[in-house]
């Protein structure tokens, strides 16, 4: 027979991993999409940056000839 200790310790690495099979699986699959989520946010922050320091060239050539 275990003791109290014992029996208490294997409950909670059975609720442990009880959670990480049900509820800590769907919270690992809204981290992989919330991961998804940042890449595809720093690509298009990326795109952004690159086309507004296109259009900062643009606008200093067009000032430029303008003179």
């Amino acid at each position: 027979m275990l003791s109290r200790e014992a029996r208490q310790f294997n409950e909670r690495q059975q609720r442990s991993v009880e959670y990480y099979d049900t509820a800590g699986r769907g919270l690992g699959r809204i981290e992989d999409e919330l991961k998804t989520l940042n890449r595809t946010l720093d690509r298009h922050l990326a795109m952004l940056v690159a086309a507004v320091e296109k259009l900062v060239q643009i606008t200093a050539q067009t000032t430029t000839k303008g003179k």
